[in-house]
């Protein structure tokens, strides 16, 4: 009787797992870890991708529908002075449009121009860099790498990190050049507007 109680007691202490059991269980994990891991940040890529594009054409239509191709650089549509040009000028009509755009990663709405750049986080931003440049010029630049689509072109990692997210609206002598800015040293899907295809 004593002998088959210790027998049971000594049973119960070594009813644990095993090493090997365990070692089993953990490298299941870590397959499913690597398998589920990569599909999930690219589903989360994939949407943040969808939302620049939205992002892109709400832009675009601002441009067409506001028309600014005809305004003269320092004038606004009451012929008032404007430091900044077009560059302020489409930045305002964005920011009172009803439509809204949003960066997917920092969540912020902010429409700016690149005097503002330093002090405010954004969904978009209007740059007028070399308007002596066209939008063909501007493209063959990322590929020739003479002068990259900004911020890339900056030396500044800060900038190039700060504006992940955003939509850039770059101002040629030809048209718009609109681009989106998804992770760090990368652009996406450039979308050009001639002033050509804007009427009066």
């Amino acid at each position: 009787m004593k002998d088959n109680l210790i027998r049971k007691i000594s049973r119960s202490h070594n009813s644990g797992f095993t090493l090997f059991e365990l070692l089993t269980v953990l490298a299941i994990f870590a397959i499913i870890a690597t398998l589920v891991v990569p599909q999930f940040l690219n589903m989360r890529k994939n949407a943040a991708l969808r939302i620049l594009e939205v992002n892109q054409r709400v832009l675009q239509n601002i441009i067409v529908e506001y028309n600014i191709f005809d305004r003269t650089p320092q004038e606004t549509a009451d012929g008032d002075t404007v430091t900044g040009g077009i560059r302020v000028l489409l930045r305002d009509a964005m920011q009172d449009s009803l439509e809204r755009v949003v960066n997917p990663f920092s969540k912020c709405e902010n429409i700016i121009s690149t005097s503002q750049a330093q002090s405010s986080d954004s969904a978009a931003i209007v740059i007028q860099a070399g308007t002596s440049q066209t939008m063909q010029q501007a493209i063959n630049s990322i590929h020739f790498q003479t002068q990259r689509l900004w911020p890339l072109s900056s030396t500044s990692e800060s900038y190039k990190r700060k504006f992940v997210g955003a939509i850039i609206i770059r101002i040629c002598s030809d048209g718009y050049l609109i681009y989106a800015y998804p992770a760090y040293e990368e652009v996406h899907n450039i979308i050009e507007v001639p002033y050509s295809q804007l009427t009066p």
